[in-house]
């Protein structure tokens, strides 16, 4: 399971910074970088917290105190990335609009 969990963050930070170039000028690369820095953070998280969770069950150990940490770090990640990669959409769709209304305003004209 754990490699697929990687495979998907890494495949979305990805997504993200593919995400932060358009053709011939830049848009919502600011938030993309917020997806991209958050989806690191997440990977980071969730190996460690992995690793932990491995290393306690082979040593037949209670886990670690900075285990829930990690834990609630990785769940934050995951918000914040959510919710940059839903602003920056939104953004660029509005910006996108009022682009074509201007467009529309001036042929009018």
């Amino acid at each position: 399971m754990l490699p697929a969990q990687l495979l998907a963050v890494a495949g979305i930070v990805l997504l993200a910074v593919a995400l932060s170039h358009g053709p011939g000028e830049r848009w919502f690369w600011r938030w993309s970088l917020a997806v991209a820095a958050a989806g690191g953070l997440w990977l980071a998280a969730t190996a460690a917290y992995y690793i932990t969770i491995m290393v306690a069950a082979e040593a037949s150990a209670p886990l670690p105190v900075f285990a829930q940490g990690l834990f609630t770090a990785g769940a934050v990640s995951v918000a914040v990335m959510a919710v940059a990669a839903l602003t920056a959409a939104l953004l660029r769709m509005l910006a996108n609009r009022r682009k074509a209304r201007e467009a529309g305003a001036s042929v009018r004209s």
